[in-house]
């Protein structure tokens, strides 16, 4: 587990190059989706239940990562 911070991100692109599988945590936003996938994180896991809870759309955000992760072919995959 690996928290999508900057720190974070560079951790996994680390990791990757290692063949260590990773999942990335505390994630928010799209972007965030997009940075974690490239890093090359094995899962993403986005924060659905605290979007929620501050009046976002969690499961739109999860709609919108899926996308992202399909329409570039990324082999991330979402753990929600």
């Amino acid at each position: 587990k690996v928290p999508c911070t900057s720190e974070g991100i560079k951790a996994v692109t680390e990791f990757t190059k290692l063949g260590i599988k990773t999942n990335v945590t505390l994630v928010f936003s799209p972007a965030q989706v997009l940075l974690a996938a490239k890093a090359g994180a094995t899962l993403i896991s986005p924060f659905v239940g605290r979007l929620d809870d501050i009046n976002e759309d969690g499961m739109k955000m999860v709609a919108d990562a899926l996308a992202i992760i399909e329409n570039y072919n990324f082999e991330s995959q979402l753990l929600v």
